[in-house]
């Protein structure tokens, strides 16, 4: 509670002791992948993320999603990686924007590994990260895995009867750029 009410002042450094603090303690008396427990890491995944230290974000939010989802609190928790999901999905855009996409791609995966635990194989959401996974396969001149993930995204659009134009015009840009050997 304390980190909370310091995170709303944007009091970020008080905020964070607080929080690992409370992580401190709650790995000492709860087992680890407890719902608890995965709540103060993604606490703490929200203050790397608003002071802008995106490295440490994505490895909180990772560690934090790794949780168990079944027994007590698991309707919380899910909700919970869900949330986490869509952190690493944004930080896998922040981190591509800054053409940092080994970090990218790590943020994409974890978002797409909850996801797929979560909302299973067809989701739309999961799509979505599929597809800004492919980019920066191609941005890392990794055309193969791009087309790879691509296909998986438009298979899911095509589940849920969704357009998948956009994906074909992805796909036909990475073949085009297969053919003139660009990265």
């Amino acid at each position: 509670v304390i980190g909370i009410v310091h995170k709303k002042r944007n009091d970020l450094d008080n905020a964070m002791f607080a929080f690992k603090e409370t992580l401190k303690i709650r790995k000492r008396v709860l087992v680890k992948d407890h719902v608890d427990v995965a709540m103060a890491l993604h606490n703490i995944g929200s203050i790397y993320m608003a002071k802008g230290d995106y490295n440490c974000a994505v490895k909180a939010y990772l560690e934090s999603t790794s949780a168990s989802v079944t027994g007590e609190g698991s309707k919380s928790m899910t909700k919970g990686h869900l949330n986490a999901a869509s952190k690493l999905h944004q930080l896998g855009g922040l981190a591509c924007s800054q053409e940092e996409y080994t970090l990218s791609e790590k943020a994409y995966l974890g978002a797409i590994k909850t996801r797929e635990q979560i909302l299973g194989l067809a989701h739309l959401d999961l799509s979505e990260s599929l597809e800004k996974l492919s980019e920066v396969y191609a941005k890392k001149g990794e055309l193969s895995k791009a087309n790879m993930v691509l296909k998986k995204a438009i298979w899911i659009k095509k589940q849920n009867n969704v357009d998948a134009s956009n994906s074909h015009s992805i796909m036909e840009s990475l073949y085009q750029r297969r053919e003139s050997g660009q990265a």
